[in-house]
């Protein structure tokens, strides 16, 4: 990968990030086994909710996470040439998982 990315103090601590480090736009390098240093953005954030009336789940799109559950798309944008692979995943699974970091471009 050529580029060296500097880890984003989020918090002082770009592993364990919180909800409010993460929105549309923020970049997530992977440490993990299948495709380590791969960069990714977050393109997406959703959260559901129960209705109580209902008991349906509605959901609703956010620019910043609001609760753990919430579900985060991302986009590999280190791929070239560029191959649109994506990604959903829960907040809780990537800000808990050693394997995702902030970082600035």
């Amino acid at each position: 990968m050529g580029k060296v990315h500097r880890l984003l103090n989020a918090c002082n601590d770009p592993v364990f990030f919180t909800k409010t480090d993460v929105g549309i736009g923020s970049h997530i390098q992977y440490f993990g086994r299948t495709d380590p240093g791969s960069i990714w953005e977050v393109i997406g954030i959703k959260s559901y909710v129960r209705d109580e009336k209902t008991g349906l789940f509605k959901s609703s799109r956010l620019s910043y996470v609001r609760t753990l559950n919430d579900d985060i798309t991302l986009r590999c944008v280190s791929d070239t040439p560029k191959t649109l692979r994506k990604r959903s995943l829960s907040f809780s699974s990537l800000s808990y998982s050693a394997i995702w970091r902030m970082v600035t471009l």
